[in-house]
């Protein structure tokens, strides 16, 4: 995100570790968050007839271990 948001008047909300690890190389400024950050909920749903797809599968085990 920083990259995307870099030269811009955007802004982006990421974890703080992060942030100031990629801060220098996409040359952002990291800031404090002027909000109380509310913990956020992902979720992802999928039709019944994918529950068998390989593919579909594969991809919903990836999102899911990306997310612990």
């Amino acid at each position: 995100m920083p990259f995307l948001i870099a030269g811009s008047d955007r802004i982006a909300l990421l974890r703080e570790q992060l942030a100031r690890r990629i801060a220098d190389a996409s040359g952002v400024r990291v800031l404090e968050c002027p909000f109380e950050a509310v913990p956020l909920a992902e979720a992802f749903w999928w039709h019944p007839m994918n529950r068998s797809d390989v593919a579909h599968a594969w991809l919903r085990e990836l999102l899911n271990g990306g997310c612990r």
